[in-house]
């Protein structure tokens, strides 16, 4: 059975005055925890980049938020508890105006 670890909620507010698109990048603070970690289970929303971001697939109106990137981070079943080396997840969110591109990566790609 796999262990796992509720992870707050990560969801970005709009607060802009125009519509924008959203991508956050999700970087665990120390790499042998995250060789324990299974891969991270992104939602459906949300679609992840060639370049490490997660991107979501709609565009933000001014005082909406986003659907939840991920809901947990899940501890491989062959760690042991004993073994387990401790962490954060650290997450950057960037937002990009939305006008005039049909995509967030099209839009993140003339930054």
């Amino acid at each position: 059975m796999c262990k796992r670890i509720l992870a707050e909620f990560v969801k970005y507010d709009g607060n802009s005055v125009f519509g924008v698109y959203v991508r956050v990048r999700a970087v665990f603070s120390n790499l042998d925890a995250q060789a324990q970690c299974e891969p991270l289970q992104i939602k459906d929303s949300w679609k992840t980049g060639e370049d490490g971001y997660y991107y979501y697939q709609k565009q933000l109106q001014p005082g909406q938020r986003t659907d939840t990137v991920f809901d947990n981070i899940v501890i491989k079943n062959i760690v042991k508890k004993e073994d387990l080396v401790p962490f954060d997840i650290l997450v950057y969110e960037e937002s990009v105006q939305s006008e005039g591109f049909s995509s967030p990566e099209e839009a993140f790609a003339r930054l």
